[in-house]
């Protein structure tokens, strides 16, 4: 492999990076063809977002040029001590002979080990301080991360963990939000708040036994997940005579409950707006 001189911020493409008309997979894999220009052998880059609730990692986002992808992949980040040991240190890790190093004690080390891969760069992901994931660069070559190259990833990789980051930021503004409301309709409404808490579950659980026959994405099942509890944000405008009654709603009444809806978008607008 040639070793390129260290990249500068004119060679990467800004605005295709943080273009929001494109979804995170498909600027990701914008990013990884001006890597793959350079570099050849890395045929593989990936997010996994961690859920620090659920202490679990999760397959998010990917762009794989060599072997098959991974997807709708979960696991405890405890579970694994060299991850742990990244997110405790910040430290990033470099693995060369992936098929003497790895073992296939779980899916992702089995998984890992077909593609035949043979280094990788590991890199842990903060925002505020706060574990966000980890990205991962996967190469066909032994020796392929040297520190020039290292140099060169993590400035790509600065890029676009400020484009992940900017949408998990906005994901959880908007989940303080819910949060807020299952709070409110918790106080006021008991199988309301609950509902809130179930969505989340019901539509990961729909969306991953639907992925492989609808094609629904790692990416679109995590947002799925994060942002079902807002589905009845609206339901905090609707008066309580209305939304507490416990007979039939009149159909002036069930008019101002289907209004819920509408509520909820202008909310979710205002709030996106600021």
């Amino acid at each position: 492999m040639t070793d390129n001189s260290c990249v500068d911020d004119g060679d990467i493409d800004l605005i295709n990076l943080f273009d929001e008309s494109h979804t995170l997979t498909e600027r990701i894999k914008h990013t990884h063809d001006l890597i793959f220009e350079r570099y050849s052998t890395i045929v593989r880059i990936a997010f996994a977002v961690y859920d620090k609730e659920t202490d679990f990692l999760k397959t998010y986002i990917n762009s794989t040029k060599a072997g098959v992808a991974i997807d709708g992949y979960e696991y405890k980040l405890s579970d694994s001590k060299s991850l742990a040991l990244l997110a405790k240190t910040g430290r990033i890790r470099v693995i060369d002979g992936i098929n003497e190093k790895i073992h296939p004690t779980r899916e992702h080390s089995r998984w890992l080990l077909d593609q035949k891969y043979v280094s990788s760069l590991t890199i842990p992901v903060f925002a505020a301080q706060r574990l966000i994931g980890f990205l991962f660069f996967d190469a066909t070559e032994a020796g392929a991360f040297t520190k020039s190259v290292q140099r060169d990833l993590l400035l790509y990789s600065n890029f676009i963990v400020m484009s992940v980051s900017s949408e998990i930021t906005s994901t959880r503004l908007l989940l303080l939000t819910a949060n807020a409301s299952k709070a409110i309709a918790s106080v006021r409404d008991f199988e309301t708040g609950k509902h809130l808490q179930r969505m989340s579950l019901y539509a990961q659980y729909i969306a991953r036994h639907l992925s492989q026959s609808h094609g629904l994405s790692d990416e679109l099942i995590i947002n799925l997940y994060l942002f079902a509890p807002l589905h009845d944000i609206g339901k905090i405008q609707i008066p309580d005579e209305i939304l507490l009654k416990p007979g039939r709603l009149e159909p002036e009444e069930r008019r101002i409950m289907e209004g819920h809806v509408e509520k909820g978008c202008q909310i979710l607008k205002d709030i996106l707006s600021n």
